[in-house]
C-alpha cells in the first residue's frame, strides 16, 4: 500500500484509509484492524482517535454501525493524486449515469419516513445476522406534509423478546403474540410505500440492509428500484460529533 505523495495530509490519509478498507470483506472493519495498515502506509503512528475524527468528518464516506464497526461507503470518495477537480467531475458523471433514472422519479417533498424496531444481533451489512423485525412504522408525506394514516405494524418473532429489547422499545410479547409474520407485513408495507422514496436515520447502514437481510432470509422479493435515503450524513454535517447537543448540552457521541 503506497502513500500518495501529491495530496495534502488529510486527503493523503483518506486515500490510505480507503485502501485499508479494501483489504476487508464488504469494506467493513474496526478501527483497531485499520490502524496497523494506515500507520504502515503513512510511515508514522496513527492513533485511533485520529482515525475516528477523520471518519466522523466525512459522514457520507464512512459509516459506523451499532456494533462499532466502520464501513467505507462506495462511490463517494472522488479525489485522486492526478487532480481532485477532474476526479470530482468524473464522479459526478458516474453518479448521474447510475442514478438519473431513480432521481427522475423523486418528487420534492414526497417521501415515506420509516423506522424499524428489531431484536437480535446486527454486525453491519453483509455480516452474518439473526436480526428480526418486531415493528415497522412509517408515515407518507406529500409537499412536506403528512398525508393519510401512518403505517404501524407489529411482527410476530420466532422467539421471545429479550428483556433489554423490551426496555429499549417498550414492545412486549403480548404486543406481538397475535401479529402477522414478517412476509405479510413487508407486503403491506411496500404497498403503503408505493413508488415513494424511503427515508430513515442511518438507513444506509441499518434500516435498509436489515430489510434486505430479512427479505433474503424469508424469500421475499423486494420491489425493484426502491430507494432509501439516509438522514445521518446530514445530521453529522450539521451536528458534528463532540459538539454540545442542542437538546441537553451533552457532547454528541454517535
Amino acid at each position: 500500500m503506497n502513500t500518495p505523495g501529491n495530496l495534502n495530509p488529510e486527503h493523503q490519509m483518506r486515500k490510505v484509509l480507503d485502501t485499508a478498507f479494501a483489504q476487508f470483506p464488504e469494506h467493513t472493519a474496526t478501527i483497531e484492524a485499520l490502524l496497523p495498515l494506515v500507520s504502515k502506509a503513512m510511515r508514522r503512528q496513527v492513533t485511533a482517535r485520529q482515525l475516528e475524527i477523520l471518519m466522523n468528518r466525512y459522514p457520507t464516506e464512512y459509516r459506523q454501525n451499532n456494533a462499532g464497526r466502520w464501513s467505507l461507503v462506495p462511490h463517494v470518495y472522488a479525489s485522486t493524486a492526478q487532480g481532485e477537480a477532474g476526479a470530482e467531475v468524473e464522479d459526478d458523471r458516474r453518479w448521474q449515469s447510475q442514478f438519473s433514472h431513480i432521481v427522475d422519479k423523486v418528487k420534492p417533498g414526497s417521501y415515506v419516513v420509516f423506522d424499524l424496531e428489531t431484536m437480535g444481533n446486527w454486525n453491519g451489512p453483509g455480516q452474518a445476522s439473526n436480526i428480526e423485525i418486531l415493528q415497522v412504522a412509517a408515515q407518507r408525506y406529500i409537499n412536506y406534509q403528512p398525508v393519510g394514516e401512518p403505517f404501524v405494524c407489529f411482527v410476530r418473532p420466532n422467539g421471545p423478546i429479550p428483556a433489554r429489547i423490551t426496555h429499549l422499545t417498550n414492545i412486549h410479547m403480548e404486543d406481538v403474540a397475535g401479529a402477522d409474520e414478517i412476509y405479510g407485513v413487508l407486503d403491506r408495507f411496500f404497498t403503503y410505500v408505493a413508488d415513494f422514496p424511503l427515508i430513515a436515520h442511518n438507513g444506509a447502514m441499518f434500516d435498509g440492509p436489515v430489510l434486505a437481510t430479512v427479505a433474503k432470509r424469508i424469500g421475499y422479493k423486494l420491489p425493484g428500484g426502491y430507494l432509501i435515503l439516509d438522514t445521518l450524513p446530514l445530521a453529522r454535517a450539521l451536528l458534528p460529533l463532540g459538539l454540545p447537543s442542542p437538546r441537553d448540552g451533552i457532547p454528541l457521541e454517535n
